[in-house]
């Protein structure tokens, strides 16, 4: 591949780790969160040290080939990164899950430190920029650290996508869709180590595979790891889009029930723009505060009656519930008497439940329940939507 290709991929790789900065900012002491964002930086590595370019400069102020072990070496720790991640996603704060963990640091850790040795022990004078796998695949030392480098990288990389596809099973919602990138990522980066691999046994027996180390190898890694930080990213995406998504549409039942005075009061102290779930959560609790003021004129009489007359005119039990706490909300939300105690209705506060009787609340039914017990103007949230469904 062309220098800027492994750039690009650094970056790109980079920017997944930016996208995981309000998120560790709220969780800094979660460890998933920040495992997420050392596998993308070591990630980001092993692209900027893999470039030709890099190569060169690193050679260039060493010695011939000494960028080898080092780019092998941060290929061990991304792959070790990115195993205990797994792991520690999979098996949680297990004891087990601990164990595994400080077996694959320290089986890695050995590893990197072995590809150091290896290199001091060969020889390769020559410089090799792109095919130093298949140029040294029969130099004595130099062909063990080769093998040891691929062989390591094929186990963490197929033990990950196996864990990948088990849990993916079990999973639902983001984190399922998550684990299906992750495996198909995988799948493609243990490839890259089976061209490797094909292509320097290939040498081994006086062939030439070049083509499969030079070409398709780089190839399948670059979108394997695309494939990989899409999946580490999406759970955080997903659920930044479901708060953003829920936080526009109680919008309505926000203008309802919230003064308008007091609807910018409450800060949240750090809380930055993209902090999305914050903010919907500071929505969320701003009209439970606002129901439970209503709480006097939450009248049961008005949901019976609403429903009544909805389930009679053939519309959806479940959307005549819907509507007719709506109804009571926004009868309430108008200046009225209390209603006795023996007839106060209450209203569901889940986040979901506020989500649905927020798209009720601008139903046409809701707006003419609400003239026949006020009479007058209906509150410019009824009357914004029309949609009777």
């Amino acid at each position: 591949m062309q220098a800027w290709v492994y750039y690009l991929a650094a970056v790109a790789l980079l920017l997944g780790a930016l996208a995981q900065w309000p998120g560790l900012r709220a969780l800094r002491h979660d460890p998933l969160k920040r495992a997420v964002a050392v596998v993308a930086v070591l990630g980001a590595g092993c692209f900027s040290l893999g470039a030709p370019s890099t190569v060169t400069a690193i050679n260039a102020v060493s010695v011939p080939n000494a960028a080898a072990p080092v780019t092998y070496a941060t290929v061990m720790a991304f792959s070790a990164a990115s195993l205990c991640l797994m792991i520690q996603w999979y098996g949680g704060s297990s004891d087990g899950a601990r164990r595994a963990t400080r077996a694959c640091t320290i089986a890695y850790t050995l590893v990197a430190v072995s590809l150091f040795a290896l290199f001091v022990a060969g020889d390769a004078p020559v410089e090799r920029t792109a095919d130093l796998d298949t140029y040294y695949a029969t130099a004595p030392f130099i062909r063990e650290m080769i093998a040891l480098y691929l062989v390591a990288h094929f186990v963490a990389a197929l033990t990950t996508a196996v864990l990948c596809g088990r849990w993916s099973r079990h999973a639902h919602g983001w984190i399922r869709w998550s684990l299906i990138l992750l495996c198909t990522g995988w799948i493609s980066v243990t490839t890259y180590s089976v061209c490797k691999l094909a292509a320097v046994g290939a040498r081994w027996s006086g062939q030439d595979w070049d083509g499969l180390s030079t070409h398709v190898a780089p190839s399948l890694v670059a979108l394997g790891t695309v494939f990989v930080m899409a999946g580490y990213a999406l759970p955080s995406l997903g659920r930044r889009v479901e708060s953003t998504l829920a936080f526009i549409r109680l919008r309505p039942l926000h203008c309802l029930v919230v003064p308008a005075d007091g609807r910018f009061t409450v800060r949240l102290p750090g809380v930055s723009g993209l902090d999305t779930h914050l903010h919907l959560m500071q929505r969320v609790s701003a009209i439970r505060d606002g129901i439970h003021r209503l709480d006097a004129r939450l009248d049961s009489r008005v949901q019976e009656q609403v429903y009544d007359d909805l389930c009679r005119a053939g519309r959806d039990p479940v959307r005549a519930s819907d509507l007719a706490l709506a109804a009571v909300v926004a009868v309430a939300a108008r200046p009225g008497p209390a209603v006795p105690d023996a007839h106060r209705a209450e209203i569901p506060m889940t986040e979901a439940s506020l989500v649905r009787l927020s798209r009720a609340v601008e139903a046409p039914e809701v707006a003419a329940v609400v003239r026949a017990h006020h009479g007058g103007d209906v509150p410019s949230a009824l009357t914004r939507g029309r949609n009777p469904g």
